[in-house]
């Protein structure tokens, strides 16, 4: 609107305001006023009035319910998938450190005496132990001297991981830990303990290599029937080894095993939300095990969270409906 305009408009107005206040006679005013409806009934005037209240009311108190509601599922789940990774990894510090012992304790013993039975004492350890499913001996050119179950180097086949390792063993690395199958076509996890078997003198003059199978291990059991309990729930559960490879899956597609975690893992212990490779939503929690670069992981979907926050806020809504 040009200023001109406004002028004209505010000039007009003070005129006509002057003369309404001066009572004039030709300024007509009616005599007889009319209430308007809501002013004739009490009621209807009470509901008009209190009804946006009300609503505004309501409003505010189911945004603040399902707020709380939600943050309350959130904790809840977190809670519980903190819980169940950190049962889950705490039984594989001694799983490794139990390895590592009895690996090093083999390697001091006098397996490369050239009269001694190695496939027998090899054996017994095996026995004794309960632990490792096959023990070999290699000396210190890298040729299979000895083991058991007993066999040729070509039906012990070695990784190539493990026979780096073997490298590294004769060249002064005492102990050492690797993640390989069963064999091909298998699923199944072996873990490699490998320690350096030393002269007098402490020169490398062979390697001791023992494997032992993952799932079946009963250091590994707490870990896998924490994880196996959890997905009852509809979550999942991981265990991923040093190297971010998945060496167990609570799940049924076994072709993720030995394949890298595909979320990014935390360095914080907090509940973090990501796709799954098929695109839907979880929210998942890793624990580090104590001592060594191995994670354990639990994830749930998010819907799962969603439902629980529905089931925390629909008490108060439902009382909420009622009133």
């Amino acid at each position: 609107i040009p200023l001109v305009r406004v002028v004209e408009l505010l000039i007009g107005s003070v005129f006509v305001s002057g003369l309404y206040l001066s009572k004039k006679s030709f300024w007509q005013l009616p005599k007889q006023l009319i209430p308007a409806p809501m002013e004739r009934r009490v009621d209807l005037r009470f509901l008009l009035t209190t009804l946006p209240i009300i609503l505004i009311i309501v409003i505010v108190v189911v945004i603040v319910d399902w707020r709380v509601a939600k943050n309350a599922a959130q904790d809840l789940i977190e809670s519980k998938l903190a819980a169940t990774t950190e049962v889950a990894s705490g039984s594989l510090p001694y799983f490794f450190e139990s390895g590592r012992n009895l690996i090093t304790n083999i390697s001091k013993k006098d397996l490369m005496t050239p009269d001694i039975n190695l496939n027998m004492l090899l054996s017994e350890e095996i026995r004794e132990t309960i632990f490792f499913n096959s023990l070999y001996v290699y000396d210190q050119n890298g040729a299979l001297i000895g083991g058991y179950p007993e066999g040729d180097e070509n039906s012990f086949s070695l990784s190539p991981e493990e026979r780096t390792g073997i490298d590294l063993a004769l060249q002064g690395v005492h102990f050492q830990i690797y993640t390989t199958r069963a064999g091909t076509g298998h699923f199944d996890i072996m873990l490699t303990f490998m320690s350096t078997i030393t002269a007098t003198d402490s020169s490398p003059i062979g390697v001791v290599i023992g494997r032992t199978d993952f799932y079946s291990n009963p250091y590994v059991q707490p870990a896998i029937t924490t994880l196996n309990n959890f997905s009852l729930s509809g979550g999942e559960g991981f265990i991923v080894d040093d190297q971010r490879r998945i060496v167990y899956y609570t799940g049924q597609n076994q072709q993720l095993l030995l394949n890298e975690y595909p979320q990014e893992l935390p360095l914080e212990q907090r509940g973090v939300t990501g796709k799954k490779p098929d695109g839907s939503n979880q929210i998942y929690y890793a624990q580090p095990v104590t001592g060594s670069a191995w994670v354990t992981v639990a994830a749930l979907p998010t819907f799962l969270e969603k439902e629980l926050a529905l089931k925390i806020a629909a008490p108060l809504m439902g009382v909420l409906g009622i009133v």
